[in-house]
């Protein structure tokens, strides 16, 4: 069984990663593109 301390850190590892790919999935959909031109400010991460 994996102890809360491996889980977190195994968590913060995947994390860092889908956090990326969500924002590049996000930037691809066209509503949302549109809604970062409007809004640059909100695209700097």
């Amino acid at each position: 069984m994996l102890t809360l301390d491996t889980l977190n850190v195994m968590l913060a590892v995947s994390e860092e990663g889908l956090i990326e790919e969500v924002v590049i999935t996000l930037l691809a959909t066209p509503q949302l593109a549109a809604f970062f031109e409007k809004f640059p400010a909100l695209k700097r991460p």
